[in-house]
């Protein structure tokens, strides 16, 4: 009986304490602390959950989060103390500073909260939404500037759209370990990839962010936004540079994890009727290279092999590999091409007249 009652003691002595060091420390423990911190726990439990879907959780970012949720109790307490300096002075009647700081946290957890729920599938309303895209925008144009990190020209996106073909689509999908990418997921890990950093958004998000800057030129790495209006965009793919080509993720919201769709393809521009705007996501001082005509023949290397491979599969109805090295089987499906359509020199060699028979049928 007496230990239990030592206990008791014991567990109230400690609880009193901790309250007591909590109020020096933090001030009195009204509303605007506890809901700091409700919030708090909720966002980084929401935060460990989207981490768990996403397969990306480490002990790394669990840190990470520890360390910025200790930096809000430290901007907390220091808030506290000028207070009691300001109530000192009577420069104040109240502890305004420290009610302030709590409210503008209790606002930024809020938000992280709902973002943490859109990534987990919950239905949130358009305007949030909206909002949510607005701020997500403001963070990355303070991050990387209005059109993201200097590159030295698009294609090192197309470089690394290249990367994802073939990939399933998966509505919502951002990331292998959920199964595939959606349209705008697709985009936002290439601009990711090419340094560009943007944060998770649809098609009419990127359209957002990137608006600044629309082009009237389907130049390499440039995003191209389909929809009704620049207002209701439901899709947006990379321009390929050719003015005919696109990447893009090919899919519907019927697409799940357990019925995927046709995914990342390299795809004719022309097969969307719907194209309302071009947007570049470098700067547009950045100079372009300009595709010339090309010579490519057995031997030739690049890009421009790789995009004449891609085009004879789709025009001639073979099954290349595109690996941007000119050989054999890539001559053979360029002299059935020359033959085909009647071109006078029927060599294999992809000069001038065969590029521009290539663009006639692609272009029409």
């Amino acid at each position: 009986m007496l230990t239990k009652t030592i206990d008791k003691w014991m567990a109230c002595f400690t609880a009193g304490s901790v309250l007591t060091m909590f109020t020096l420390i933090f001030g009195k423990m009204d509303y605007s602390i506890i809901l700091l911190l409700i919030a708090m726990a909720t966002d980084f439990i929401t935060g460990i959950m989207c981490g768990i879907k996403s397969h990306e959780l480490s002990s790394g970012k669990c840190f990470e989060g520890i360390c910025r949720k200790l930096m809000i109790l430290i901007y907390v307490m220091l808030a506290h103390h000028l207070d009691v300096l300001l109530l000192s002075f009577n420069i104040i009647q109240h502890d305004f500073v420290r009610i302030g700081v709590c409210f503008m946290y209790i606002v930024n957890e809020i938000i992280s909260i709902i973002e943490n729920g859109t990534k987990l599938g919950v239905a949130v309303p358009k305007p949030i939404q909206n909002a949510l895209e607005i701020i997500n925008n403001v963070n990355d144009e303070e991050q990387n500037g209005m059109w993201g990190e200097l590159i030295m020209d698009g294609n090192i996106i197309v470089q690394n759209a290249i990367k994802y073909l073939g990939k399933p689509y998966v509505w919502g999908g951002e990331s292998d370990a959920e199964g595939g990418y959606d349209c705008s997921g697709f985009v936002y890990n290439v601009l990711n990839d090419s340094g560009i950093k943007v944060s998770r958004t649809t098609a009419q998000g990127l359209y957002n962010k990137f608006k600044g800057n629309v082009s009237n030129k389907k130049v390499a790495g440039a995003l191209l936004f389909f929809g009704k209006s620049v207002t209701s965009i439901t899709h947006v793919a990379i321009a390929s540079g050719d003015g005919v080509h696109m990447y893009e993720s090919i899919g519907s919201s019927k697409n799940t994890i357990k019925n995927k769709g046709k995914g990342v393809t390299y795809s004719y521009i022309s097969r969307r009727k719907d194209l309302v705007a071009v947007c570049t996501p470098f700067k547009p001082s950045v100079a372009i290279p300009v595709i010339a005509k090309p010579t490519l023949k057995v031997g030739s290397k690049g890009m421009q092999v790789y995009y004449l491979q891609q085009d004879l599969n789709l025009l001639m109805n073979v099954k290349l590999d595109t690996d941007g090295h000119f050989g054999q089987l890539t001559r053979s499906a360029v002299m059935d091409f020359q033959k085909q359509y009647n071109l006078e020199l029927v060599d294999g060699i992809y000069g001038p007249k065969s590029y521009n028979k290539m663009r006639s049928l692609l272009e029409g």
